[in-house]
């Protein structure tokens, strides 16, 4: 995967590090609770070191762009090693337990995988793809699969284990960006969220501060996503300038067709003053973040 962009298999498929297209509570799949939208406006990450360890950022899945710090996440599959998915998630639970945000990073893809194999959703289309008769060896792998996860499915202590929250709490950068980007997988399904305004709230107000981190260590797809939480008030009360300033900063660290059309889109109603003092965050965005000591 490149730029994080659809983040993983737990929103859609990749694309080039942009916006994910996961829907939550601000993005139409529920109405919005007032209540729980941050209110007050936020300035450009000022990040004096940003932090490069294993445990924040996994060196396997970066790619680093524009000449500085600035990085994208690349990642095309969860990683999980051939075999017994509760044995693996095991030999990472003490790694986890020591503070190594990678390994419970890592653990969560796990668990994820096999809670989305048995996803009800998922049994109908391999069904249907049985009876239509798809290629065996694909099937073969979809069966195997599901056999390496079963132990791990009957542990409810691993399954219920709130693995992507603490990544994230533990600075894992993939798991920041994951936790804003996936509502549901924190939050539950939508009846769930829409009975809990002040869950809401904390996934909107922690999401906004690890964006903000990420971004602040040079992480492209935070900007994006920080642009789209300025832009269209998902998040944090709707600042386009601000929305602009980011998508802008991560137009120059990583140009690409996506980063030009939100810039482009977003410049559409705002004055030349407004566009100068955008110009003008997005400056400071890059050298609070990527620009080499």
């Amino acid at each position: 995967m490149n730029g994080l962009a659809g983040r993983f298999f737990v929103c859609v498929s990749v694309m080039v590090a942009g916006v994910p297209s996961c829907r939550g509570p601000d993005a139409g799949s529920a109405p919005q609770h007032e209540s729980a939208v941050a209110t007050a406006k936020t300035s450009p990450v000022r990040a004096s070191s940003p932090r490069r360890s294993a445990g924040t950022v996994d060196p396997a899945v970066v790619k680093f762009v524009g000449g500085g710090k600035a990085f994208v996440i690349s990642r095309s599959a969860t990683g999980r090693p051939p075999g017994d998915a509760l044995a693996y998630v095991k030999s990472l639970e003490a790694k986890s337990r020591a503070g190594d945000a990678t390994a419970t990073f890592e653990a969560f893809l796990a668990v994820h995988e096999c809670r989305s194999a048995m996803d009800p959703g998922s049994m109908r289309v391999l069904s249907a793809m049985r009876k239509a008769g798809a290629e065996r060896a694909y099937l073969d792998s979809m069966d195997k699969r599901l056999k390496e996860c079963e132990s791990l499915l009957s542990d409810q202590a691993i399954t219920d284990g709130k693995w992507l929250e603490t990544a994230a709490k533990q600075g894992s950068v993939e798991a920041m960006l994951l936790y804003a980007a996936s509502p549901e997988t924190v939050l539950g399904n939508q009846t769930n969220y829409l009975k809990n305004p002040q869950a809401v709230a904390d996934w909107k107000m922690n999401s906004m501060g690890y964006l903000q981190s990420a971004a602040g260590m040079g992480s492209v797809d935070a900007m994006l996503a920080l642009g789209k939480a300025f832009s269209a008030g998902v998040l944090v009360e709707k600042d386009p300038v601000m929305g602009l300033a980011y998508y802008q900063a991560a137009g120059r660290m990583y140009p690409n067709e996506l980063s030009t059309a939100l810039i482009r889109s977003s410049q559409n109603d705002l004055t030349a003053a407004q566009q100068q003092s955008a110009r003008r965050s997005a400056e400071e965005i890059i050298r609070n973040c990527c620009t080499k000591l």
